[in-house]
């Protein structure tokens, strides 16, 4: 038997022997086997200590974090205190074996900090955002049923001021974020009201809200309609001649699907709208978004830029430039025959082409100003294009990626812009616009 040694008394070594025999009689076979195990008390072990979690990010608002300690054994002695102002450590803030601490953090008014504690030696850190103060003034705009361009103040006062402006449909604001604090003058354009009902619009930057007030129309339902198209298609309100004689039209009985189409095919549609979005597809490779194209498509209207200046812009970007690198002539050659014209280009149309560009004799920004412009461009109905114009143009909405499938594939199989036209013209949504 084997007793063992009072408590405090250190290492223990036990010695083993055993004797492996054959029975034989003889030595030849057998063997000693011997051995010896130190035992350690588990009160002579180290204590070591480990954190559920070393660090958490927070907003500016007051929160706390629990945190869990796990010791390597029982009775390893821990503590815990703060090392900055705004944490404190809440319930048990020391023990004798595995547990948790809260950690307790203020609200932050000022800069973005970061702070830490120590539990049981090992360090847990708080990073907590700082605040940023939104102010938009005025607070309320009243309009006409017309709408127009109105200017707002907006101040942010602090040290975290990433900002993103949250517009209706029906509005469209400039510019639309950022991430510094100061004073910005702010600009919204409110789009005309079809319909005959006022609508209240709200504008939010985080937030700091701002109401719009916007009368109801007080036109016949044609002369609603005819401004509705003039809008949708060539980005402006008619002129008081332009809505009587459309007017009379439609009493005359001229069709809403035969206005349409014929806005559809217009020069002037073709040199803004249709351009803007060719645009998009032509030179980006995507649809454009509504919010997007109505601005360029505005900024156009309004000669803040000019048709060749936007098309610069576009091979410019940076989103252009991520997407096709350094093109050589011949491939952005094929580039514009492909996205711009929907085709595949002869041998000798990329070698003609890019000859041109290599010669000097016109400039790649010329040369996709000429293929937007081209009949070959207006003239077709490309299903991804008219797609996007469609929803754009009568429901002033990005089509949904279902709503866009379908239309595409309606168009690829012989649907019409008429026909097309027709079904939206047909939805409650599009008499909600005129209702």
């Amino acid at each position: 038997e084997w007793t063992a040694p009072a408590a405090g008394a250190g290492n223990v070594q036990v010695f083993v022997a055993g004797n492996a025999a054959n029975g034989d009689g003889g030595t030849s076979g057998d063997r000693i086997y011997t051995a010896n195990i130190t035992l350690t008390p588990q009160a002579s072990l180290p204590c070591t200590f480990s954190l559920s979690s070393s660090s958490i990010s927070s907003s500016a608002a007051a929160g706390n974090a629990v945190v869990l300690i796990q010791a390597s054994r029982a009775g390893c002695a821990w503590s815990g205190w703060s090392n900055s102002s705004f944490l404190t450590l809440m319930g048990a803030t020391a023990g004798s074996s595995s547990g948790s601490v809260t950690v307790n953090y203020s609200a932050n008014t000022g800069a973005g900090r970061t702070g830490t504690v120590t539990i049981g030696g090992q360090t847990f850190t708080v990073t907590q955002s700082g605040t940023c103060d939104f102010s938009l003034r005025p607070g309320t705009i009243s309009t006409s049923a017309t709408g127009g361009v109105y200017n707002a103040t907006l101040t942010l006062m602090g040290t975290q001021c990433r900002w993103v402006v949250q517009q209706p449909p029906s509005v469209t604001a400039n510019p639309g974020e950022g991430n510094t604090a100061g004073i910005f003058n702010q600009s919204f354009t409110v789009y005309p009201n079809f319909s005959t009902q006022a609508r209240s619009l709200s504008v939010y930057v985080e937030n700091a809200a701002m109401t719009i007030s916007q009368s109801g129309n007080p036109l016949t339902s044609n002369e609603r309609f005819v401004q509705l198209v003039y809008f949708a298609f060539l980005g402006r309100l008619p002129a008081a001649a332009e809505l009587a004689s459309q007017s009379a039209s439609l009493i005359a009985g001229t069709s809403r699907d035969d206005m349409i189409v014929t806005f559809f095919a217009s020069d002037e549609f073709n040199a803004k709208g249709r351009f803007v979005a060719g645009l998009y597809v032509g030179l980006l490779n995507r649809d454009a978004e509504f919010n997007g194209w109505i601005f360029q498509r505005g900024a156009l209207q309004n000669g803040v830029v000019t048709l060749s200046g936007l098309v610069t812009n576009f091979i410019n970007s940076l989103e252009f430039q991520l997407q096709n690198g350094a093109l050589r002539n011949e491939d952005y050659v094929r580039l514009l025959y492909r996205q711009v014209l929907l085709r595949e280009p002869t041998a000798s149309e990329v070698s003609g082409q890019a000859a041109a560009l290599s010669i000097g004799v016109t400039t790649r920004t010329n040369m996709a100003y000429g293929f937007l412009a081209s009949s070959e461009f207006q003239g077709g109905t490309g299903p991804r294009l008219t797609a996007f114009l469609l929803y754009a143009g009568l429901l002033q909405r990005d089509a949904t990626t279902a709503e866009r499938s379908i239309l595409m594939a309606q168009i690829q199989f012989g649907t019409t812009v008429r026909a097309a036209a027709l079904n939206i013209l047909n939805s409650n949504e599009f008499g909600d616009f005129l209702k």
